[in-house]
């Protein structure tokens, strides 16, 4: 087991690319809101990108490192969004005072100063399906290893659910991992094909006809201009970055390219009579999972126009022509519902034993804090 730096890389997979690419372009200009040290794992029996992070890190003047980096920013300041997005003063007040006081526990505790195990700064991360498939002795070299060559850092594995990571979750809480819950997220299970049950719901049948019947045409990401990646980009931060929120990730045209030239990306779009790109979505996936961290459209045309539904039923297409499981990230929620999507609880697994004290006890009373206020506001609110 061992760390590679970009400077020693000499493989040609996926996770070895997106480090080399990462190292390739300048972050201000790359993944602007993104500061990290980027390195690739060798477990042995795969490669693996791995974010470390101080804390320290400088970002731009008014910028914050993404959540997809930064657990302060995740569960204080995205969290204050999500709050807020309620709309419910009556809860709203009680709860931003709560995580007011929390973020100062939590900045003393030093919770950024975390490295972050198949990290490929995405909102959803995928595992392979052999993922820890030898258990206790894996997940303790990789113990021993962290703990020995970074003994004053957290390390953590991201992006994990009951119903995709069940075995991988037991093995980690076993060796000693504490569970944190993020969000909520949307399940679609396509493994059935067209006999699955979201493919039944009304709503989906009505996207499906909206998709047929467009005055839009596919376009496929290999077939992408220059012009049309910085379209690309534009269209995700009118929906992502400026609709929702500057804490997500914010992609640009060279990562988009990036990612579609080498394969850990695939783009689709759609094209106006015109020629012109009005919506994009962008596939991240493997062999039993898909993810869409790449969605974006015109957010100045008209609601009638219907390029949310038209962009959301390419995904669900997406997993059903592969019969594989959609991991349809967190928001929309009312919408992903009346499409069939299942919700689960999203968690980090973090490693903390081996810190000083008060650190370890912030962490494991977050865990607790979370799982006891804010699963019950997720599954309530239905966030």
């Amino acid at each position: 087991m061992k760390l590679i730096s970009p400077q020693q890389l000499t493989a040609n997979d996926k996770a070895s690319q997106y480090v080399r690419d990462y190292y390739n372009h300048p972050h201000s200009h790359y993944l602007p809101n993104i500061v990290t040290e980027l390195l690739l794992l060798d477990t042995g029996d795969e490669f693996l990108p791995v974010t470390i992070n101080t804390g320290e890190e400088k970002i731009a003047p008014g910028e914050k490192n993404s959540y997809v980096i930064s657990p302060l920013t995740a569960f204080i300041d995205y969290a204050q969004v999500e709050i807020n997005a309620l709309k419910k003063s009556w809860l709203t007040w009680p709860i931003s005072g709560l995580i007011m006081l929390i973020g100062v526990a939590l900045r003393a505790a030093k919770l950024d100063r975390l490295i972050q195990i198949n990290n490929w700064l995405l909102s959803t991360n995928l595992y392979p399906a052999n993922f820890l498939c030898t258990g206790e002795q894996k997940i303790n070299q990789l113990k021993q290893f962290f703990t020995a060559s970074y003994s004053n850092f957290a390390f953590a594995f991201r992006s994990l659910n009951e119903v995709s990571n069940q075995n991988t979750i037991a093995i980690l809480r076993n060796a000693g991992f504490i569970s944190i819950p993020t969000r909520q997220v949307y399940l679609f299970d396509a493994s059935a094909g067209e006999a699955c049950s979201f493919w039944q719901k009304h709503n989906t049948q009505m996207d499906a006809k909206a998709l047929q019947k467009m005055p839009y045409r596919l376009s496929l990401g290999n077939e992408f201009s220059p012009v049309d990646f910085q379209r690309c980009e534009q269209l995700y931060r009118l929906l992502y970055i400026e609709k929702y929120s500057v804490l997500n990730p914010q992609y640009s045209a060279q990562w988009l390219a990036a990612g579609q030239s080498n394969g850990w990306l695939t783009l689709i779009g759609l094209r106006n009579t015109a020629g012109k790109l009005e919506g994009v979505a962008g596939f991240f996936e493997n062999h039993d999972i898909v993810t869409a961290p790449i969605v974006g459209y015109n957010t100045s045309l008209p609601a009638k126009e219907a390029l949310y539904r038209r962009l959301t039923q390419l995904c669900l297409q997406r997993a059903l022509t592969k019969k594989t499981l959609l991991n349809f990230s967190a928001g929309a929620a009312k919408f992903k519902r009346l499409r069939g999507g299942v919700p689960a609880i999203e968690y980090s697994m973090v490693y903390v034993a081996h810190l000083h004290f008060y650190r370890r006890w912030c962490w494991q009373s977050l865990g607790y804090l979370l799982h006891k206020i804010a699963v019950p506001l997720m599954q309530r609110w239905q966030l």
